[in-house]
């Protein structure tokens, strides 16, 4: 049963809908329309530097020209690639505007202009950001400026009883009445000004959902523009207005600013504002994805233990630096450095930024929901938390952070996120592969809980990848569906933001299209919520129900997890859960399926080359590897069985002490390129063993997976690999 009422999301249009006749748009496109998705841009959360948080007032031409360069030197390789110049940069708007009443840029402050400057850091590789705040400059309504290409001038389309916020000079914009003609003209001239300066990026500040009119006209104008631009508004957007935000933005703040302003600008923040930035990210799990991204400000860090301060007065630590980007990477948020990039860099620091395996977490773009709502029942972070995210190489991102000053000890079970069986655990940050049972067949799974002791302020981030990979169906996914009194509801804690609730009493939720490649008995996990313990049903394609006890979670928004085998036929299947009669069940958040595999082991395939053998390998599947020596080569084909055509995860489990790569092809396809990260972080210790994903076009019934060495490049040894019918 839901333990409060439905939370909805409805669209907040604050000046009413006047607006939509004027801009040509209907009321259902307000739902529909998805300028944030469909500009191409920023289909992976966007990786930047900002002048706001040690610039702040005093940008120059120079000082943002020497950021941009050592971005290109030091950090575009990573990833990072906007170097965005926040606010004051133009002439105060109530005295001076350009001959089309938009802001001026300062003279002072940019000599050659903003046109020079995008050029300057185009030639370098990278992208140029700008800043604004909606609205009609007071000296343009003034002057009664014309708006550019049309026989309108700015006070036909200022409403001058009221003033946008704007945090530089004060009252220096009207709003905008966009039920008048002309009033998506400025904009449009506004955006072809930018797009013609050879901007990539716009941060819209001051925004509230007073201003969805200025949002659409603003993703309208820049998708007219001729380039491809980012939206991003701020700051401290409602989440009443999430869908809006999602529709026409690229990224969008969910906080205020992540600075701890005092009387100096170091340190630049404060462990209680990274740590509630961090925790408020679990209200936006469902907004999250390609093109859109929720963002909870800069991320302050490169400048060692100047980047923040904690209560007792002392700065961050290392271990703080390192969850701090690690909370950042797993909920999947733009990466928009506020630090200095050009002095008081730390080395620490920038081993943290250039960790491309913890960055490829965050540039996956799936945001990681918490086991628990610790914003809501632990804000202060004095117990550990723990975060999952379900990727789509079927591996889980696992983190588990001590907020704390404290150290805290628990353990991490794989089976609350709907893994039953064993596990490979990759931990991120120290680029290593964890052994289950030493000296063993197989000894490189983990079979259970992993118990974890964190020092203060410390964390973990795991990539976890089960050895038999599940598939997971939301109770909103594309198959499932609610029937009688059950209904949606937002938790903080779900998979995806949403559960199902009132499952009993006629309410049920039925997930259709669950597959399995061959009939037989499969583990069905189900991801639920309830406080006390609550019985629940499994129906299998309409069959007799079977009654379960789920045991307590704690809570309507704490995650507990529940396996039953349950008998499925060839193709796909529907599961119902509901409740005895007279009943409710448990919130449902979703159900996983294990996969059917067949594991091949490489001792037994085909091989052929130089410096290759097979040798002893303690934890292997069975004892035994393929290995192949320095400076060696090798071809190895397995002969494998498909069920069905089509595309199938293929893991790949190696061992290697360098980072090694190697070409992968399925029968007489193209081959492709993998990169095997070294699994025990020594060069001369290839005795653990990984996993690495890939995705091959199988045909039914029998095949060749052919895995061969790149000249003059280290390649792994081979364990097995696994097949996912």
């Amino acid at each position: 049963m839901l333990c409060c009422p439905v939370v909805s999301r409805p669209l907040f249009f604050g000046r009413g809908l006047g607006f939509v006749a004027a801009m040509g748009l209907a009321a259902s496109s307000l739902v529909t329309s998805a300028f944030g998705e469909n500009n191409g841009v920023s289909l992976t959360p966007q990786m930047a530097w900002s002048s706001w948080s040690f610039v702040r007032r005093a940008p120059t031409e120079a000082i943002i020209k020497a950021q941009a360069l050592a971005m290109h030197q030091n950090l575009q390789s990573s990833g990072f690639q906007y170097v965005n110049l926040d606010d004051f940069w133009y002439l105060d708007p109530r005295a001076t505007v350009d001959a089309y009443g938009r802001w001026a840029p300062d003279p002072t402050k940019f000599p050659d202009g903003m046109a020079a400057l995008a050029a300057y850091i185009h030639s370098l590789g990278l992208k140029f950001g700008m800043y604004i705040t909606p609205g009609i400059p007071v000296a343009a309504v003034n002057a009664n400026t014309p708006i550019e290409g049309t026989r309108y001038s700015a006070k036909e389309i200022a409403d001058v009883s009221q003033y946008e916020i704007n945090y530089n000079f004060g009252n220096v914009n009207y709003y905008i009445d966009f039920t008048k003609p002309g009033a998506q003209a400025f904009i449009d001239s506004w955006a072809k000004l930018f797009a013609s300066w050879g901007v990539d990026y716009i941060k819209m500040d001051g925004v509230g959902t007073w201003d969805v009119p200025d949002v659409i006209a603003w993703a309208q104008a820049l998708n007219k523009s001729g380039r491809k631009i980012h939206l991003a508004l701020s700051n401290s957007l409602s989440l009443s207005a999430a869908t809006t935000w999602d529709a026409y933005a690229n990224s969008w703040r969910i906080t205020g600013d992540v600075e701890y302003y005092h009387n100096s600008v170091y340190p630049l923040t404060s462990w209680s504002n990274v740590l509630n930035h961090f925790q408020s990210m679990s209200q936006w799990t469902a907004f999250s994805g390609p093109g859109n991204w929720p963002d909870p400000d800069s991320l302050e860090i490169g400048n060692g233990p100047l980047d923040g301060i904690n209560s007792d007065g002392s700065n961050f630590t290392q271990n703080q630096r390192q969850t701090l980007f690690s909370w950042w990477c797993a909920t999947a948020a733009p990466l928009i450095l506020g630090t200095d990039l050009t002095s008081n860099t730390d080395s620490y620091d920038y081993s943290l930024l250039n960790n491309h395996e913890v960055i490829a977490v965050d540039q996956a773009g799936v945001q990681a929901a918490p086991v628990a709502d610790y914003l809501n029942s632990d804000p202060g972070g004095s117990q550990p938390e723990t975060w999952r995210a379900k990727e789509a190489d079927n591996s889980f991102i696992v983190l588990v952070s001590n907020p704390s000053g404290n150290p805290q000890t628990g353990t991490t079970a794989w089976s609350l996120f709907g893994i039953p069986g064993p596990v490979i655990v990759r931990d991120l940050w120290n680029g290593i592969n964890l052994i289950g049972t030493p000296n063993t067949d197989g000894g490189y799974q983990i079979p259970g809980p992993l118990p974890y002791n964190l020092a203060a302020y410390q964390s973990q981030l795991l990539k976890v990848t089960p050895m038999v990979p599940v598939t997971q169906y939301l109770v909103n996914g594309p198959n499932s569906k609610l029937l009688g009194s059950a209904v949606y509801a937002d938790v903080n804690t779900a998979s995806d933001g949403t559960k199902a609730g009132f499952i009993g009493n006629g309410g049920s939720v039925v997930f259709g299209n669950v597959y399995a490649a061959k009939a037989g008995t499969y583990n069905l996990s189900i991801l639920y919520f309830t406080n006390p313990a609550r019985p629940g049903t499994i129906s299998v394609n309409n069959g007799a129900p079977v009654t379960l006890t789920f045991p307590s979670t704690g809570s309507f928004s704490t995650l507990g997890a529940i396996t039953q085998p349950v008998l499925l036929n060839s193709g796909n299947n529907s599961i119902t859960i509901s409740a005895p009669s007279g009943s409710y069940g448990p919130d449902i958040d979703s159900i996983t399926v294990e996969s059917t595999t067949t594991q091949y082991l490489a001792d037994e395939a085909q091989s052929s080359g130089k410096g290759i053998a097979i040798v002893a390998s303690p934890e292997g599947t069975d004892g035994k590897k393929l290995s192949v020596s320095q400076g060696g080569s090798y071809t190895v084909t397995f002969d494998v069985s498909a069920v069905n055509a089509g595309v199938h995860s293929v893991l790949i489990l190696y061992l290697s002490g360098s980072p090694a790569s190697a070409h992968v092809k399925a029968n007489a396809s193209k081959e492709v390129t993998l990169n095997f990260p070294s699994t025990s972080g020594n060069p001369g210790d290839s005795t653990v063993v990984g996993a690495a994903n890939v995705n091959l076009d199988l045909q039914t019934g029998s095949n060749t997976i052919t895995i061969s060495s790149i000249s003059k490049e280290t390649a792994p040894d081979l364990d097995s690999i696994i097949v996912v019918q």
